[in-house]
């Protein structure tokens, strides 16, 4: 049972570029705010979402290590399994960054139903998807 090594890719670079425009795209959103008080409170939001962003894009490329807490036991030799546990990190990464998207937009005048509507629906996107990824990464397990 060795350490799972994961090169770059250009499917790597793909999710890491397109979650790297959705986090600066959400920046200019993030200080487009009237009051102080929410606007250091959607700063915070967003160095947290892009906080996460980046440790799950960090994490894409160490699908074996125990900071990745899956109800699937994941076996390092079966590399099917890991590289879907990879591109499940890369995709939940892309729907995070979107969401630092989502939740500014709620702050702004006129668009706060609508984006509480968005904000629950990518929540839910986002564990439909995890669902979906962990079902197959326990289908691809060998044992």
């Amino acid at each position: 049972m060795g350490k799972v090594k994961v090169y770059r890719t250009a499917e790597g670079t793909l999710f890491e570029i397109v979650s790297a425009v959705l986090c600066a795209v959400a920046l200019p959103l993030t200080l487009m705010v009237d009051n102080a008080a929410l606007l250091v409170n959607n700063v915070i939001t967003w160095l947290i979402m892009v906080g996460v962003t980046a440790l799950l894009l960090g994490l894409a490329y160490h699908p074996d290590s125990e900071f990745i807490n899956l109800p699937v036991k994941r076996n390092p030799d079966n590399l099917p399994q890991m590289a879907l546990v990879t591109r499940l990190l890369r995709v939940l990464a892309l729907q995070c960054a979107a969401l630092g998207i989502v939740i500014p937009l709620g702050l702004l005048k006129g668009c706060s139903s609508v984006s509480r509507l968005l904000s629950m629906l990518f929540v839910a996107v986002m564990l439909l998807t995890s669902a979906v990824a962990v079902y197959k990464i326990r289908k691809a397990d060998r044992h």
